[in-house]
């Protein structure tokens, strides 16, 4: 079983939101996530065996006031997304 437990974010506005954070986010929350899970997951296939646990706090759920936070995260616990 794979366990992806790690994540950050910024809150506030999207309009008030600085490009390279932002940018930073996407990388940790996503891009980093998807390449940490590949090499599992052709072992997961290969094995015909295997479990994926996204793990995020429940306030990424919903969007907290225009959260950029909630919304970014969101795009990796969203049920019957695959990553």
């Amino acid at each position: 079983m794979l366990v992806n437990n790690a994540g950050a974010g910024t809150n506030g506005p999207f309009v008030a939101a600085d490009l390279d954070t932002e940018l930073r986010m996407i990388q940790l929350n996503i891009t980093t996530l998807t390449h940490l899970t590949e090499p599992f997951l052709k072992n997961m296939v290969r094995r015909r065996s295997g479990r994926i646990l996204n793990v995020a706090v429940t306030a990424v759920t919903k969007s907290l006031n225009g959260s950029r936070r909630s919304d970014l995260k969101n795009g990796r616990t969203r049920p019957g997304v695959l990553i």
